[in-house]
């Protein structure tokens, strides 16, 4: 079996579960793995992202701050939650923890000059707004430490003689109290990729989470495009690591540092691995490519 285009059936973001996957696009359209049309959802402007829930609940933001939980088998909304503070937005991706069925996120005011947290919880509908006082934008690359607290990069503006330069730092929201960790030296890249061993920063540069190692990846020649955030696959048994850039996707070995694999596209948003096939989702369609290990 070769190569199979779905023309139309956007995923600027793709989502799996065991049963369905989601595409996030300017609608939320879910299928079966055999991506069969089970529903869509388009009663929202500005779809940011989605996650699901369990296996029959799907929970979505906009950037604007509203979030929907929708029934797949019943094929309808069934709540609306709306931050009650207007003029704040976000254009990052929240994270959903499903054990404590609770939504992070962060957001800030179209002037960058004030900046927030904001905690849902889904059982309660309510929201917990936690300021956020430094000097630092938070970014969108965000996860679960091994102890359930909230992690996120985050950049700071630091002076480098007449100039300022940008600092990442990795933040922990614990018991709604900030911490940060750096890294030595200073990471000046941004992090694009952030998983349980390893952070990707947008150089292409590797940085083992045990010991900071960094490693460099050994992009082809043929590449093109920009680094796109929390846009990869990792297998973590054989080491292959699929990074989305804008026009490619790069498929790396972690064992030799060399890139195995490579398809030019254009448009790119994101890319998961189902099962032995890789999906590359664009603004105009969804490639899926069967693979063999």
């Amino acid at each position: 079996m070769g190569v199979k285009e779905y023309k139309g059936l956007i995923g600027y973001d793709i989502v799996v579960d065991h049963r369905y996957i989601c595409f996030v696009g300017r609608s939320l359209t879910i299928c079966d793995k055999e991506l069969n049309l089970v529903c869509r959802f388009s009663d929202m402007k500005n779809y940011g992202w989605a996650d699901f829930i369990n296996d029959n609940l799907l929970v979505a933001c906009s950037t604007g701050l509203t979030y929907k939980i929708y029934d797949i088998s019943q094929q309808k909304c069934l709540q609306t939650y709306i931050a009650h503070k207007r003029g704040y937005t976000s254009y990052e991706q929240p994270l959903l923890d499903r054990e404590k069925r609770v939504v992070y996120n962060s957001c800030h005011t179209n002037t960058y000059d004030k900046r927030e947290f904001t905690v849902l919880d889904l059982d309660a509908g309510a929201f917990r707004y936690i300021d956020f006082p430094y000097q630092m934008v938070p970014g969108g690359v965000r996860r679960l430490d091994q102890d359930g607290n909230f992690l996120c990069a985050c950049r700071e503006l630091v002076p480098e003689g007449e100039k300022r330069r940008g600092i990442t730092k990795i933040l922990t929201l614990k018991d709604d109290r900030f911490e940060f960790r750096e890294f030595q030296p200073p990471l000046y890249s941004h992090i694009d990729c952030y998983t349980e061993d390893f952070l990707v920063t947008s150089k292409s540069e590797l940085i083992w989470l045990n010991n900071e190692k960094r490693v460099q990846l050994n992009l082809p020649e043929q590449h093109r495009g920009y680094l796109k955030t929390n846009a990869y696959a990792y297998l973590k048994e054989s080491r292959q690591l699929f990074l989305a850039y804008s026009e490619c996707v790069c498929g790396f070995d972690l064992a030799t540092n060399t890139c195995a694999f490579f398809y030019p596209e254009k448009y790119i948003s994101d890319v998961q691995m189902i099962g032995n096939d890789l999906f590359i989702g664009t603004w105009e369609k969804t490639i899926v490519l069967p693979l063999e290990f």
